[in-house]
């Protein structure tokens, strides 16, 4: 990265011109409107052209930008090891959107004493989002070593964020040999 003409930052010399000169134009335009307008009306502006899907995106990622995790990244069976017998009903992992969380605790409405179990946690989202909605103890079963130990880490990261002491276990292993309410 480095400093262009008129003040431009120019990212990437690989970039084709006419796709820089759109980068330049765009951030120009910006700086324009914000000059004029302010801050709020340029990101009212930006929020308005966005998609659902780039703004549901987004949301995924200030999701884990606020509470030190890492979760919006899908991960591909092919990625992940598993044994010969669960390799054939292994799914990818895809988060929880924390809309659809929501609107499932408030159709349920289950009282915070009782225990939350997120069968398939994957990197823990449910898990981190039934913490946040005041479950006591809560726990995630997951069949993948490499996701219960990003599950974990996250747990440990948010915990250390909010300052949340709800009672979490991550459990490796198969949800159908798992007892969750023993432990």
């Amino acid at each position: 990265m480095h400093s262009g003409p008129a003040g431009t930052i120019v990212v990437s010399a690989s970039l084709e011109d006419d796709t820089m000169q759109r980068a330049n134009g765009i951030v120009a335009r910006a700086r324009i409107h914000i000059r004029q307008r302010g801050v709020k009306s340029f990101a009212r502006a930006v929020v308005r052209r966005m998609t659902v899907k780039k703004l549901a995106a987004l949301q995924e990622f200030l999701f884990d930008a606020a509470r030190g995790t890492e979760t919006r990244e899908n991960i591909e069976v092919d990625e992940l090891s598993f044994d010969a017998v669960h390799a054939a009903s292994a799914y990818r992992y895809e988060p929880t959107r924390r809309d659809a969380f929501v609107r499932l605790m408030r159709t349920i409405s289950p009282p915070m004493q009782a225990r939350f179990v997120d069968v398939g946690c994957g990197k823990g989202r449910a898990v981190l989002l039934a913490i946040e909605h005041g479950f006591e103890r809560v726990v995630g079963i997951e069949l993948s070593s490499e996701l219960c130990a990003i599950a974990r880490r996250n747990v440990a990261a948010y915990q250390s964020r909010t300052k949340r002491t709800a009672q979490v276990e991550i459990i490796e292993g198969d949800a159908a040999l798992t007892d969750p309410l023993i432990s």
